[in-house]
């Protein structure tokens, strides 16, 4: 994340639906900061689970209304 200046990741599932995803927010809060070993913590422990979603031909606006109201900065 850091050598490609990536800032979130969307976590898929086997059937490549997005079931995560994982900032680097998260992981210095609930890895780093909490004192985790983050060469064996798996993603699944720090990600964000069910996390709002668009499409390529959804409206910019459902985009920011969906940021807005749930007050996130990342939407996959």
């Amino acid at each position: 994340m850091s050598e490609n200046h990536i800032g979130s990741i969307p976590v898929c599932d086997q059937n490549q639906c997005i079931c995560g995803i994982v900032t680097d927010r998260d992981i210095l809060l609930r890895a780093v900061a909490c004192d985790k070993d983050t060469c064996k913590t798996q993603v699944s422990e720090i990600m964000t689970t069910q996390p709002c979603s668009c499409t390529p031909n959804s409206e910019i606006t459902e985009a920011e209304r969906l940021m807005s109201e749930k007050q996130i900065r990342r939407i996959p």
